[in-house]
C-alpha cells in the first residue's frame, strides 16, 4: 500500500472513533467523507499499481513465452 492510502485509511479509523463516541450528525458526514476518501485512495493505488505491471509485461518479454505461444496457436507439441 502506499503512503497516502495508509494514512487516508488512518484518519478514517480515527473519524469512525470519534463516530462511536459522539452520536453527531457532522461526525457522520465527516466519517462518510474519510471513508470516500480512502476507497477512492485504494482504487487509485490499485489502478496505478496494475498500470506498473502491465507496464513492464510489455518492455520484459520473456522469447521462451512467444515460442510457446507459436507453437500452441500451430497445434504442434512442443517437445523439450
Amino acid at each position: 500500500m502506499t503512503g497516502k492510502v495508509l494514512r487516508t485509511d488512518k484518519k478514517k479509523t480515527q473519524t469512525l472513533e470519534e463516530m462511536e463516541e459522539c452520536n453527531v450528525d457532522s461526525v457522520k458526514l465527516q466519517y462518510k467523507k474519510q471513508a470516500n476518501k480512502a476507497s477512492k485512495a485504494v482504487r487509485m493505488a490499485k489502478r496505478d499499481f496494475e498500470r506498473k505491471i502491465a507496464k513492464s509485461i510489455k518492455t520484459t518479454l520473456n522469447p521462451s513465452l512467444s515460442m510457446l505461444n507459436q507453437n500452441l496457436e500451430s497445434n504442434q507439441v512442443w517437445d523439450h
